[in-house]
Parts: C-alpha cells; structure tokens; sequence
C-alpha cells in the first residue's frame, strides 16, 4: 500500500511538472494561434466532434480530436506508462496544445477536461486561460434545484437517447453502456465544464450545422470586440 502510494505521488509530480513545462510553451505560442483556436469541450454525446468537421469546413480551419489514437499515436504510445488514466488524459491535452502551429480547432474528448484532482485541473485552467475561444456544448441549458446545485436531468436525458441512438459502438452491452451515462452525469455536474468555457452554446433545436454557425458568429463577435478594445488604445 505504502509503495502504491508513493507511486501514486511520483506520477502525480510527474504530471504536473510536465503541464508546467506546457504552460510556458503555450505562452510562448502566437497570439494569433491563441485568440483564433476553437477549443470544443462537453460531454459523450455532445455533437462536438460533429461540430468540429462543420466548422472545419466553414472556417478553413484544420481539427484535430484528442480521442484521434492514430493521428496522435507519438503520444498515445506512452499512455501504458500512467498508473492513472487522467494524468495521461491531462498530458495527452497539454501536449497537442503546446504544439500548435496555427489556429486550429480542437475536439476535447468529453473526459479531457473534467480532473477531480484539484491541483491538476488548476494547472489545467491556467492552460486554458490562454485561449479566448473555449464552447461548452450542451443538449439544453441546466435548470437549478431548490438547494442550489445544478439540475441536469434534461441533459442527462437527452444524451442518454442519443448515445442509445449511437451506431458507432454495435458491441457495447448494458452494463458497459450504463458505466457510460454514470461518467456522463458527472461531467454533467462537475464544475470543471464549466469553469473552463469561455462560452456554454445550447443546441436545444438546431442542427449541426446552425450550431457550428452559432460558434462562427460567436467567434467573429468576439474578434471584433477585441479589435476595437486595440483601436481604441
């Protein structure tokens, strides 16, 4: 137990040490490639890798998935080395961030943003912050219940049809499909999402395509709020 803790412990500062040292790339990075980078998060059914090819095409703009095992396989090579999955998520995450050549659009996986480490995830909000364009996709906008904390049955609901709905994975049984919706309902819930986007895009009716619009104007309001704060300096 004791020697599982300390491996625990070594990864853990592995982890971070290694998001710092992606930090600083990622502050290093063109402004250009900061304040043009569309970053999609949101949970398993979504629509963000769908949004993604929509606004790839629109935008003239490459995409990369971080759920992309063959186009990211120089770092998924290395995933057997983690004893904890989401330190390897977190590093997977930074990695492509600090690569960024140009202005792309990055399809988060639903659990690339979502750490329950505290430490971890406030490295990964410093991360973040550096990119202006940051959508939380939802289904619906969450109500709120008596106590305060966020209701998310509507969504929850709707995802679950949908990921019913999914052709993608004909073999998944119940119970693995049930352990699924357990992870989706707490990235529902948890804060991290939340904290995160710079914008939260509810899909409610539209299709894919009017909501890759709704980002496009998005993005383009924004820009030109920016460029007026410069001009007017």
């Amino acid at each position: 137990m004791i020697n599982l803790q300390i491996s625990d412990w070594l990864e853990k500062k592995r982890t971070l040490s290694y998001g710092k040292k992606a930090l600083k790339a990622i502050n290093k990075l063109p402004q250009e490639v900061k304040d043009n980078t569309i970053i999609l998060i949101g949970p398993m059914g979504a629509g963000k890798s769908s949004t993604s090819r929509v606004l790839r095409d629109i935008r003239h703009m490459d995409r990369i998935s971080l759920d992309n095992k063959d186009r990211l396989a120089s770092i998924y090579r290395y995933k057997r080395r983690f004893g904890n999955f989401k330190n390897f998520e977190f590093v997977l995450a930074c990695s492509v961030l600090a690569s960024l050549k140009k202005p792309m659009i990055v399809d988060f996986g639903a659990g690339h943003s979502v750490y329950e480490d505290k430490e971890v995830f406030e490295l990964m909000k410093r991360v973040c912050s550096n990119f202006r364009h940051i959508f939380l996709l939802l289904p619906t906008q969450n109500s709120m219940n008596p106590d305060g904390s966020i209701n998310t049955s509507n969504n929850s609901r709707i995802l679950r049809l949908r990921l019913q709905e999914d052709k993608v994975r004909p073999w998944e049984g119940n119970l693995h499909f049930e352990r699924r919706m357990s992870e989706n309902n707490y990235f529902l819930t948890c804060h991290c999402n939340y904290d995160l986007a710079t914008k939260t895009i509810y899909q409610n009716d539209k299709t894919i395509e009017q909501v890759a619009i709704v980002i496009d104007n998005e993005m383009n309001n924004i820009n030109n709020k920016e460029r007026e704060k410069d001009y007017e300096k």
